[in-house]
Parts: structure tokens; sequence; C-alpha cells
């Protein structure tokens, strides 16, 4: 079990990272007039405009948890 917990989160991280950027640039170098943000197109919609607002601020309530929690350890 101590194998797959430093495979999963020790080692596992740092190739998905690795992949990400590496796909990321050769994207960019091969075709790079495709990047384009076509999903501001989607805010259009009154439901996905609501929508997308409450999962940013649900995430910024989150990430201040998180902050609180590592800041202050006694904090349930």
């Amino acid at each position: 079990m101590d194998v797959l917990h430093q495979f999963l989160f020790g080692i596992y991280p740092y190739i998905a990272l690795s992949v990400f950027f590496a796909g990321s640039l050769l994207r960019f170098d091969r075709e790079q007039y495709t990047w384009k943000s076509d999903s501001s197109q989607l805010l259009r919609a009154r439901e996905l405009r609501w929508g997308s607002n409450l999962f940013h601020i649900g995430v910024l309530f989150i990430f201040a948890y998180m902050m609180k929690k590592a800041f202050w350890k006694d904090v349930r």
C-alpha cells in the first residue's frame, strides 16, 4: 500500500503536469492559431452565466476555508 500511495501522490502528479505542459507547448508550436476563447460564447446564455458565477463563488469559499484551515489548525 505504501508503494501505491507513493506512486499516486508522489510521482503521478509530476507525470501528469509534465504531459500537460509538454502537450500544451507542442500544440502551441504546431497549431498556434487554433488557440481561441470559444468559452466566452457560453456566457451569453442566461442559465450558464448564473451557473458559472455560482461555481466560481463556491470555489472561492472553498479556497478561503482551506487557507483558514492552513493558518489556524484548531478550526473545524
